[in-house]
């Protein structure tokens, strides 16, 4: 009976002290190992017959496309994963209800602007205000239209330039995933009012065109990759640590 107590004793401290290892025990450090940021960096180059500047009758009209950048972001994935045993014991009482999990981090390239973004400056030399309803703009990717939204070219449409004044606005083109690798990019300005008669009323319209030549660069840094395993709780510690 003695060596039966004396064993249930010995198994008992054991278990005492595997989880008073536990609980002692501090968290696993981050890993971190190394990878590859792949971006494909649109540039476009204005044709050789197209002047970023254009004046006729009395608008001129002043193209600048916003260039793309490779922007490094990060993302996250958690799965939940099996404890250890003595992760185990210490989690029922400091983590009730909690996941074990892995949490990995990787670093990446984004494309920004996400879709192409064009900016106007337009100078009215008309003695009349100059209105941008009416005008249709309209975007061309490989020689095929790109469908657009009122709201694309909504600010072009409400803009209002006294004479003599001028206003920068901005207008959204195809994204950069409807892009092909390659190819022209063709922006319009449709029945642009260009000449008022002394009542106002509108006496000639022009259309504005550009072109463009649009390439993909693959763009490529080092990055990192950082994986953090541990209770829910405690995780964004262990990151924010690293």
């Amino acid at each position: 009976m003695k060596t039966v107590s004396m064993s249930k004793w010995v198994v008992l401290g054991s278990l005492c002290a595997t989880a008073a290892c536990a609980t002692s025990q501090a968290p696993a450090a981050p890993q971190t190992a190394q990878n590859v940021m792949t971006c494909m960096q649109p540039t476009m180059t204005p044709l050789q017959e197209t002047k970023e500047m254009q004046t006729k009758g009395g608008v001129q009209v002043i193209v600048a496309m916003e260039p793309f950048l490779c922007e490094k972001r990060q993302r996250s994935e958690v799965r939940e994963v099996a404890p250890s045993f003595g992760e185990q014991l210490l989690g029922s009482k400091t983590h009730p209800g909690q996941r074990y999990v892995e949490r990995t981090t990787s670093s990446y390239f984004s494309v920004k602007p996400e879709r192409l973004k064009v900016t106007l400056k337009l100078s009215n030399q008309l003695a009349r205000v100059f209105r941008g309803a009416g005008t249709v703009v309209q975007f061309t990717v490989a020689g095929k239209t790109w469908a657009s939204k009122v709201d694309d070219y909504a600010e072009f449409t409400n803009v209002i330039v006294p004479p003599r004044g001028e206003q920068q606005i901005e207008i959204y083109g195809p994204p950069t995933e409807a892009m092909p690798p390659q190819g022209n990019i063709g922006l319009f300005l449709y029945d642009v009012v260009t000449k008022t008669d002394a009542a106002g009323n509108i006496t000639e319209k022009q259309n504005f065109e550009w072109y463009y030549n649009y390439v993909l660069q693959t763009h490529e840094e080092p990055g990192t990759v950082t994986t953090a395993t541990g209770w829910e709780g405690d995780l964004p510690r262990l990151v924010s640590s690293n």
